[in-house]
């Protein structure tokens, strides 16, 4: 789910069964990536479980 007018993406986090957020700046350039769980693990690698995990985003190649 997203927000448009406050710049903010919703995701569920499948691990808690918990909402998190991501908020985005319409000018920002850089390609950014968040991972919540590695591939066929039940495990999170994202140190937050809920909330806001905006400062959790790390950069990364455009995928486009």
């Amino acid at each position: 789910m997203a927000d448009h007018r406050q710049h903010v993406y919703y995701l569920a986090n499948t691990l808690t069964m918990d909402s998190v957020w991501i908020h985005f700046s319409p000018d920002h350039q850089d390609c950014q990536r968040l991972q919540l769980q590695k591939e066929k693990s039940t495990e999170s690698v994202c140190p937050v479980q809920s909330g806001d995990v905006s400062r959790y985003l790390t950069l990364c190649e455009n995928p486009f």
